[in-house]
């Protein structure tokens, strides 16, 4: 994620469909009014995050499958042209990756999690892109450790997002890159109850919003951290139906940041939006059953993505006033689960049943 964009990086339930990223081509002349599906090269995996620079570069993160079935790695990258796989010297088996951050061409993080058969445990490595070649960066990882999402302000200011196993419970972790290491950030409000950090988003290191979800599996109860000059603190949240749930948060300004998911397990979406004092309820669109996903170009110009619950992909821009839809192309099926723009382009993943899916979109309103 780069401040104020984000972008979903909640794990969820693998799709059976092959999934891909999908950008605006620099072609488009005209501002469609949907998302169009170009077609892809790139098989055999999905990706659950995205994060562009420029219409003519981005990176998506994922996992692949070998010629056995087995998980690896995926990083994929947009040159303007066609998706093409990175190499990345580093390829384990049971292997995923549910973050990746741009800052730059070559300025390039993403989080690969993976299992250690010989140790019995979940492991995570962060990786780097320096414009050439990819390499391991040492972090202060923890046993069992997921990270879900990361934003970026500067080379030397990148946050990543998570959870790790601590006393048979899940607990909120947040790193810090200050340029040249890794560290644990301090003094994050720990609520009472499993955590699992999902989304993170700012207009600065002096203001940055976590979203996530509390209460242990299936969770009940939505979280939202923020930082500021005062340090971090629990947002209050307003009266919510049972099981909340926010699987992303994106920030348009200091005074206007949204967050989505669902409540009632994934039976009714979820969208909240900050006003600068407090966060409020916001109308939802009918027929959605769960938002997956939210970016913000600015406050009249918020997209998210999610489900209905005949299990279709579906999109909606928010105006500032009311929400409108964002056509999805016939055949999409599962929710669509990663937003994210460029000042250029717009990029989204898709399941399209059984065969490899792009879609895209010129970065002006509909």
């Amino acid at each position: 994620m780069r401040g104020p964009r984000t972008r979903i990086t909640a794990a969820l339930a693998a799709l059976t469909a092959t999934l891909l990223i999908v950008p605006v081509s620099p072609a488009l002349a005209v501002c469609r009014a949907g998302w169009v599906d170009p077609g892809s090269a790139i098989a055999r995996g999905y990706f659950w995050d995205v994060s562009a620079v420029d219409a003519s570069n981005a990176w998506a993160a994922g996992v692949r499958y070998d010629r056995d079935g087995n998980e690896r790695l995926l990083v994929g990258r947009w040159n303007g042209t066609a998706w093409t796989r990175e190499i990345l010297g580093f390829s384990p088996l049971y292997a995923n990756m549910f973050a990746i951050e741009a800052v730059a061409i070559d300025d390039v993080w993403a989080a690969a999690t993976f299992f250690d058969e010989a140790d019995n445990r979940t492991e995570v490595v962060m990786l780097h892109y320096d414009g050439v070649d990819w390499s391991s960066v040492e972090a202060p990882l923890a046993r069992s450790q997921r990270i879900t999402d990361m934003v970026a302000f500067a080379p030397d200011d990148v946050w990543a997002v998570g959870w790790y196993l601590a006393d048979r419970q899940f607990r909120p972790r947040i790193l810090h890159w200050d340029g040249a290491t890794w560290s644990v950030v301090d003094g994050v409000t720990d609520p009472v109850g499993e955590e699992h950090l999902f989304a993170i988003a700012g207009t600065s290191a002096d203001d940055i919003w976590v979203a996530g979800t509390s209460g242990g599996r299936g969770g009940s109860g939505a979280i939202v951290l923020h930082l500021d000059a005062g340090g971090w603190s629990q947002a209050q949240l307003p009266s919510m139906a049972a099981y909340p749930s926010l699987a992303d948060v994106t920030v348009a300004r200091t005074d206007r940041a949204f967050a989505v998911g669902h409540v009632d397990n994934g039976a009714a979406p979820l969208a909240l939006r900050w006003n600068g004092t407090s966060w409020r309820r916001m109308p939802v669109p009918d027929g959605v059953n769960s938002f997956g996903g939210v970016d913000a170009a600015s406050a009249r110009d918020v997209v998210t993505i999610g489900g209905t619950i005949a299990g279709e992909g579906t999109s909606y821009r928010w105006n500032g006033t009311s929400w409108r839809t964002i056509a999805v192309p016939d055949g999409t099926q599962g929710s669509l689960f990663e937003v994210d723009h460029s000042a250029e382009a717009w990029f989204v993943a898709a399941g399209r049943g059984a065969r490899t899916s792009v879609l895209h979109r010129c970065a002006a309103p509909a």
